[in-house]
């Protein structure tokens, strides 16, 4: 998701933003697996529900930064969930 944001910020990222942002949107869903294998979700299934719900550029760090407070919330990583809201501003 941060090279999502850098990307969408200007800086020199190899990529686009919105390519990016569906890698980390299918990693996100795809590494719930660690909670065993009824929250498993496939890597094509990840991957169709990231090209359904592509980066619109107008609201894009908004985007970028709910999906980030959703994954590391998801993953109960609170604090790292906390930090990023503090660093954005963004929060779902």
């Amino acid at each position: 998701m941060l090279l999502a944001e850098a990307a969408t910020r200007g800086y020199s990222v190899t990529g686009s933003a919105a390519t990016h942002y569906k890698n980390a949107v299918s990693a996100g869903l795809q590494s719930l697996a660690k909670f065993g294998t009824a929250t498993t979700i496939s890597a094509a299934t990840a991957d169709a529900y990231a090209t359904a719900h592509p980066l619109v550029t107008s609201t894009a760090l908004k985007q970028i930064n709910e999906q980030y407070w959703a994954t590391t919330s998801i993953l109960q990583n609170f604090i790292e969930a906390w930090s990023n809201w503090r660093r954005s501003g963004y929060l779902n």
